[in-house]
């Protein structure tokens, strides 16, 4: 069955689709359609094909977008729609100038869903059911549109009965919603459905579908699912009666429909979405909040401004790698907003934000001890969700009000920058503790420091690997032990007169008298800037 675009895109999920040029192409009809990903691609396309793309091929080069959408114009295709912010974010001047001048339709379609998510409507209207006719796809947008403004899964589950006529059941993992219509019809435990459903030797039916015996009976089993992370559970029990393969192919698309509205469901209730995560961000980055307009909006959001935060800041997570997101949000709300009583925020540059809440009830000292723990431990849990090791934390430290945080936000950044400059391996560094190493970020004095540092430490170094010698060692050891021979000798096993002997050939190496405080002190602070040597690969 021939489909005419602008009915085409009535359909869920295209009817999420931006038109960007060609609106008078909308009359165009469909025949056939397709994924276009490699720049030869338009050699193969046929008359009146819908095309998709991610745009991929010519993600930076306005020359080759012209190009290609020429070609498949001269060749007759019906439209291309492109997965907007995936690679193209906006086309060329010259590329929309043509497609309204040529009728020929440029469409944004939404990144999230799957080609065959996208093309399945089609794929039911023009091959699944090929006697259909403009009936059906009436019915399917109605469908769509009752399914996607329903206020519940009460209400679909019940309207999903009325179209089969058989008991309907969904489960939605997140605060274990369930709804079943008639309201009689319950399941006594959803696991064994998952269990038969993973179990290889069962065949789908479609692609989202299978048929599952039970009981002498037999059920119709989908995930609800948003990319790859599963939201619950859908399912018809047909008891005798199977339903016709076009039923089934009806109930998939119906299957795509409550997928989207799940996910806009879990959004509007889960305590931490996209929403949340932009406020936050703007808290901390937009220079001047205007801060009766942001008490309105954190009091929608039930995000509490009227408590005092400590910032952590973590930077450098795969984030942007990780294309799941709702897992992402999923798993950031559950095991780390609510598990740890915090907030957090995270940008697609891998900075990761968290704001932990004071207790009032605690001495500074005892606040920065459990705001440290409590990092450590959702540090781990990180490096468990996005599988790595060796990332940091810095800290910032308390202040009141809205603009407290920002001031907290600003020390944990400084913290954090300051310390990795001089330290390769992981670490978990409040601002308050930074001491020296604030003052040594400057970037001004970064060849000073290189200078100062190589003056002590690398004629040490260069004895020690041509001695095998330990005189490093024993400088470290001599300042851990307050500066005493003895607890020195002692901490190293050595009789105190070799440790005296070594940091004899200490002074004439480095041409100084520890006698002397100054040098002393000089000798301890370089032997503290030995990370920054190493960084330096000296």
């Amino acid at each position: 069955m021939r489909i005419i675009l602008d009915k085409a895109l009535k359909l869920h999920p295209l009817n999420k689709s931006k038109l960007i040029a060609g609106a008078n192409g909308l009359t165009r009809p469909i025949d056939q359609f397709g994924v276009l990903e490699a720049p030869d691609s338009f050699k193969f396309v046929k008359n009146n094909e819908f095309l998709l793309t991610t745009g991929f091929m010519c993600k930076n080069n306005h020359e080759l977008q012209y190009k290609i959408v020429k070609q498949l114009f001269n060749r007759g295709v019906c439209a291309l729609g492109i997965k907007v912010n995936r690679y193209i974010t906006e086309l060329s001047p010259k590329v929309i100038d043509f497609c309204n001048r040529n009728d020929f339709p440029i469409l944004y379609v939404p990144s999230e869903y799957g080609w065959y998510e996208l093309f399945y409507p089609l794929l039911y209207l023009m091959y699944i059911h090929p006697g259909s006719n403009e009936d059906l796809l009436n019915k399917m947008t109605e469908l769509s549109d009752r399914i996607l403004n329903s206020n519940n899964f009460d209400e679909i589950v019940k309207y999903i009965y009325n179209i089969f006529n058989i008991p309907c059941y969904i489960h939605i993992n997140y605060n274990n919603i369930s709804a079943a219509y008639p309201v009689s019809f319950q399941t006594s435990d959803i696991s064994e459905f998952v269990e038969h459903f993973n179990d290889t030797q069962t065949s789908f039916i479609t692609n989202n579908i299978k048929r599952i015996d039970f009981k002498k009976d037999s059920i119709l089993f989908s995930y609800i699912k948003h990319k790859m992370n599963c939201h619950g559970y859908i399912l018809l029990y047909e008891k005798n009666t199977k339903l016709k393969p076009n039923d089934i192919s009806l109930f998939n698309y119906i299957v795509v429909c409550i997928q989207f509205y799940s996910n806009k469901f879990l959004n509007s209730t889960r305590k931490f979405s996209p929403i949340h995560n932009k406020f936050l961000l703007e808290l901390l980055n937009v220079k001047e909040l205007d801060k009766k307009q942001l008490m309105y909006r954190s009091n929608e959001l039930n995000i509490d401004l009227y408590k005092n935060y400590i910032i952590s800041v973590s930077k450098n997570l795969p984030i942007s790698e990780y294309e799941d997101l709702d897992k992402i949000y999923t798993f950031i709300e559950n095991n780390i907003n609510i598990k740890y009583k915090v907030l957090s925020a995270f940008d697609f540059n891998g900075n990761y934000i968290v704001f932990n809440p004071i207790d009032k009830n605690l001495s500074l000292e005892q606040i920065f001890k459990c705001t440290k723990l409590k990092i450590i431990k959702i540090k781990k849990e990180l490096e468990n969700f996005f599988n790595i090791k060796n990332f940091s934390f810095g800290i910032g430290t308390y202040h009141k009000s809205i603009d407290g945080i920002k001031t907290s936000y600003c020390e944990a950044l400084r913290a954090f920058d300051c310390y990795k400059k001089f330290f390769n391996y992981d670490f978990i560094i409040n601002f308050k503790d930074l001491g020296i190493y604030s003052i040594l970020n400057n970037p001004s004095i970064s060849d000073d420091i290189q200078k100062f540092t190589n003056k002590y430490i690398k004629p040490i170094i260069d004895s020690d690997i041509e001695n095998n010698s330990e005189l490093l060692k024993t400088l470290k050891c001599f300042f851990d032990s307050n500066r005493s021979f003895r607890n020195c000798a002692k901490e190293m096993n050595l009789h105190h007169n070799t440790i005296r002997y070594r940091l004899k050939k200490i002074e004439e190496l480095c041409h100084i008298d520890i006698t002397f405080e100054n040098d002393l002190l000089e000798l301890e602070l370089a032997l503290k800037l030995i990370p920054f040597l190493n960084k330096l690969g000296l």
